[in-house]
């Protein structure tokens, strides 16, 4: 039914990385483009290897950086790795209570999708029809992460490929965990990534209490240490299928954009930035901005 981590590790969502890391780091220079990538079940480009890694991880105090795609700079409140970040019973008690009743609100009324999904997947490159990967989510723990699959059965193999013989494609990888014409995806999978139609099993998620309607990006194992010492902001609260970041550019942002979005998401809170940031989503999936 659906492609696990574990045999299925490369049928990454577009906005992720490859999910494998139990083997060595990626050969890479620190200093220059990567050109080359280690062929085995790895993440092409380790988050500890890369020039961003490093900079989150010699930031201290207040940030205030600018954007790499937007001009607008992003300012952060000092936190560090150990602080604990409490958001009142209230906000807590009424954000999951949307959440419930909009995962049954959309199940009953677009209930009908899921099918026709399905069989669009399956006719455009076969079984699995899911993809699911362990993710990190509230207070640390992890669950299964799903998504419409979108990428053929081969797909780590192809992007190692792919990336060991393209160095300009190697270095866009680095700095965004993405690529602008990703190899891997079918041509089903681009309709669906485009319009987010892939994200819809994730109401299932927000149903079960593993993530929520809005919040951050939900990471990667492998991607921990990109978010420095605001990790502990980021498992403050649930994972979202939408979040500041999905509106402020998808995937022309990049990921060391993407850490303090979803840091200042969590630093801003409430309600009714969770009723703004899901109107936006709906306007930024039906012109499609930002998406690839």
């Amino acid at each position: 039914m659906y492609a696990s981590r574990t045999t299925d590790s490369a049928l990454m969502p577009h906005t992720d990385a490859v999910e494998s890391v139990s083997s060595p780091k990626s050969t890479m220079n620190k200093t220059s483009p990567v050109t080359h990538i280690d062929p085995g079940p790895v993440m092409a480009l380790r988050a500890t290897d890369t020039p961003m890694t490093q900079s989150l991880a010699r930031q201290r105090g207040a940030e205030s950086m600018p954007g790499d795609e937007v001009n607008t700079p992003i300012v952060l409140r000092d936190t560090d790795v150990d602080e604990n970040i409490n958001h009142s019973i209230v906000v807590k008690f009424l954000k999951r209570g949307v959440d419930v009743l909009g995962s049954l609100l959309f199940f009953a009324f677009f209930g009908w999708l899921y099918f026709a999904l399905a069989v669009g997947v399956w006719i455009s490159s076969g079984r699995p029809i899911l993809f699911s990967q362990k993710r990190y989510g509230y207070k640390g723990e992890t669950f299964e992460f799903y998504k419409f699959r979108s990428m053929v059965p081969d797909a780590e193999a192809v992007l190692i490929k792919y990336l060991e013989a393209n160095p300009a494609a190697a270095e866009e990888w680095n700095k965004y965990q993405k690529l602008d014409n990703d190899p891997r995806i079918t041509r089903f999978g681009h309709f669906i990534r485009k319009t987010s139609l892939d994200e819809l099993p994730q109401f299932w998620n927000v149903l079960k209490g593993d993530m929520s309607l809005v919040g951050p990006r939900p990471c990667l194992l492998s991607q921990k240490t990109l978010y420095g010492k605001y990790w502990s902001s980021y498992i403050a609260v649930r994972p979202g299928i939408t979040g500041l970041w999905q509106v402020s550019g998808r995937n022309t942002v990049s990921y060391r954009r993407r850490v303090l979005l979803d840091v200042r998401y969590v630093q801003q809170l409430s309600i009714v930035n969770d009723i703004s940031i899901f109107l936006r989503t709906v306007w930024v999936v039906c012109t499609g901005h930002g998406s690839k």
